[in-house]
């Protein structure tokens, strides 16, 4: 039991905490500089969403199959909508149903549009699934200032262009 525990955490303080790539090995002076992309049109068509289309993951995950062919389009879509459309619930961030089963978690981040860290991570991992991109929601510790944060945190990683990347709907959200 110790172990799973102990692999989350380093996990959550190795991890690099964005959607970005995950390091396969350790850089050199010559690494290749990171190409940014423009995902103005791919933003612009995931925030077009209708309010019938974002009712649950599944509603989204068909929009989004059926406005973008490539899978990093579609993680980005799922990324902003998240990022633009849903709001962290402070008031009860700290108020968790242990007896609550994750569905209902989800179906009412939907109907609020407020949810916290892993109902973010739940309904992205959902989407990119519901899209046939694999994805895990990612439950540890992060590290902030140099030092390991005692509050757990939930985040995803993805598989696509035949890596694993790390996505982080909630911090993609702000404040």
């Amino acid at each position: 039991m110790k172990l799973p525990i102990v692999l989350a955490v380093f996990l959550a303080l190795s991890l690099p905490m964005a959607a970005q790539k995950a390091p396969q090995k350790a850089a050199t002076k010559t690494s290749p500089k990171t190409v940014a992309t423009d995902y103005t049109a791919v933003d612009k068509k995931a925030l077009q969403v209708s309010a019938s289309q974002a009712q649950s993951a599944n509603a989204l995950a068909q929009y989004i199959n059926a406005n973008f062919n490539k899978d990093e389009d579609k993680l980005r879509a799922a990324f902003i909508w998240e990022a633009k459309n849903l709001a962290y619930d402070v008031d009860n961030m700290f108020a968790i149903n242990f007896n609550e089963k994750m569905e209902e978690r989800v179906a009412k981040t939907f109907a609020t549009r407020k949810g916290i860290c892993t109902d973010y991570a739940s309904i992205f991992v959902d989407i990119s699934n519901l899209c046939g991109i694999p994805a895990y929601k990612v439950s540890g510790y992060t590290k902030q200032n140099g030092v390991a944060d005692y509050v757990p945190h939930a985040w995803c990683v993805a598989f696509v262009n035949n890596d694993w990347y790390v996505f982080d709907p909630t911090w993609g959200a702000g404040y």
